[in-house]
């Protein structure tokens, strides 16, 4: 069915969407049609949104597995100071549909914090691009960038598996970097430290964390993501990030029977925060479902 010929039910709820039918009609057909193309041969939409379960970095018994989809590609390799920057040494081996793979085999050959990047040969050039699938990205000296393995030895430990959202939403909507007076970036721990009381001693009971995901220029307010799974490293580590989203919620010892709040982004922040071995944001509310309101 045309998107000119179907009448979706978001005019209904919505009135003044009325003079862009057309332009949602034409929107709608674009998702169809998206869809379709990457939904082929029977995969289905939760399995594509969940490829950083598959994609990118993941250790394995004796070693490393790197995989990255490239499906216009003739070659990817992947180098950094694990192999002293060699660009010919770890090419990946195609396995189909654009699916490329390698492991890295060797207890500690790639060790926590090894700064990674992999070439991409296409159309008679090569490209130095980040893995998109990189759960942390740092910036050199030089203002380069790079992707970072992140594999602490020790995993978080989480103490609020009891949280419970409340249904009434009071949200706060803030931002980590803005958190200082110093007239620099602040940090998670320094948001931590000074945002969280003051939100929690207003009443709110939920935080809208803006500028999660990284991005290069720090102006843009966390608007240009470049790594959709990396938490931003202005703020600080994947650590700091879950120290400080754990300390939204009062710990079992608290005595004052304080409003419990949680972070939340958009639904991105939920991959961030899994693909970094933690929890996102719990929703209070039931999201927006699209189906039923177009």
């Amino acid at each position: 069915m045309s998107g000119e010929a179907k009448r979706y039910k978001i005019l209904e709820i919505d009135p003044y969407l009325e003079p862009f039918a057309g332009d949602i009609g034409l929107r709608m057909q674009n998702y169809r049609e998206t869809k379709k193309r990457i939904l082929g041969k029977g995969r289905k939409l939760s399995g594509f949104a969940n490829g950083h379960l598959y994609f990118g970095f993941h250790a394995a018994k004796d070693g490393w597995v790197y995989r990255e989809w490239a499906p216009g590609a003739e070659g990817v390799s992947l180098f950094g100071d694990f192999n002293d920057w060699n660009r010919e040494s770890h090419p990946l081996t195609p396995l189909g549909d654009g699916i490329w793979e390698i492991k890295v085999r060797g207890e500690g050959r790639l060790p926590h914090e090894s700064r990674v990047k992999i070439e991409i040969y296409a159309g008679g050039g090569r490209f130095d691009r980040i893995p998109p699938y990189c759960r942390r990205v740092v910036q050199e000296e030089d203002k380069s960038f790079n992707g970072q393995v992140w594999a602490p030895g020790k995993a978080f430990r989480w103490t609020d598996k009891n949280f419970s959202p409340e249904r009434e939403l009071f949200i706060y909507e803030s931002h980590v970097g803005m958190a200082g007076w110093q007239g620099r970036v602040a940090s998670f721990d320094e948001y931590t430290e000074t945002v969280l009381p003051r939100v929690q001693k207003l009443g709110y009971n939920t935080i809208q964390l803006m500028a999660v995901m990284e991005h290069p220029y720090y102006g843009s307010f966390g608007y240009q993501v470049t790594n959709f799974f990396a938490v931003s490293s202005w703020f600080g580590t994947p650590e700091d990030f879950k120290l400080s989203w754990q300390s939204c919620a009062p710990s079992p010892m608290s005595r004052h029977g304080e409003v419990p709040f949680r972070s939340s982004e958009a639904r991105l922040t939920r991959s961030i925060a899994r693909s970094s071995h933690s929890r996102s944001g719990r929703y209070s509310a039931q999201p927006l479902n699209l189906n039923s309101a177009l």
